[in-house]
């Protein structure tokens, strides 16, 4: 199964109505400047639990590595710093926090986990963007900045070096890299 594919149909189907899109209701011929901005859905995030070494949420699961334990990724909205991001080792040595930006192509997209992999020690992550738009939803037509957040939890520790890779809309390649202290 293609996983970019699972993933952006299980963002379509999870967070429909996110990040600046607008249901068209009523009389379309009504004069209206007003738009609906819906506040994130927090049924798309996926949650890390402790003590649970085996979690098989789609968040971890989107990652090839046998050292990732749990895994969380949630849209935090709008960002200004685009096609960044931060990598910070915490101080447990099993966790890791990534605060991103990434470019979406119009106000109906969305960031999502792509995948991940591991290997000789770097874990590469990585973030795209998709459009969950739909028949009765219009987007603004133009590049948005998407803020993001991945925090990472590991079984025995994390990684030498955690690599962040992201695939906007208007450009793709490795955004960041960090090692552990």
């Amino acid at each position: 199964m293609n996983r970019r594919t699972a993933l952006q149909t299980a963002a379509v189907g999870l967070a429909a109505g996110l990040a600046g899109c607008a249901s068209s209701e009523g009389d379309p011929e009504e004069d209206s400047t007003e738009a609906e901005t819906p506040e994130p859905d927090e049924s798309n995030d996926t949650t890390m639990t402790d003590g649970d070494t085996d979690e098989t949420e789609d968040a971890a699961d989107t990652i090839d590595s046998d050292r990732v334990a749990g895994a969380s990724f949630t849209h935090t909205g709008e960002c200004s710093d685009p096609e960044t991001a931060d990598i910070e080792f915490l101080d447990s040595e099993v966790e890791a926090v990534i605060i991103g930006c990434i470019e979406g192509r119009n106000g109906c997209a969305v960031p999502v986990l792509a995948g991940g992999s591991e290997d000789n020690g770097t874990l590469r992550v990585e973030v795209g963007e998709v459009e969950i738009s739909d028949d009765d939803m219009m987007c603004t037509q133009q590049i948005v900045q998407l803020g993001y957040e991945l925090r990472l939890r590991f079984d025995p520790e994390a990684p030498e070096t955690i690599e962040v890779f992201h695939d906007g809309a208007a450009d793709q390649g490795v955004v960041a890299t960090a090692s552990r202290p």
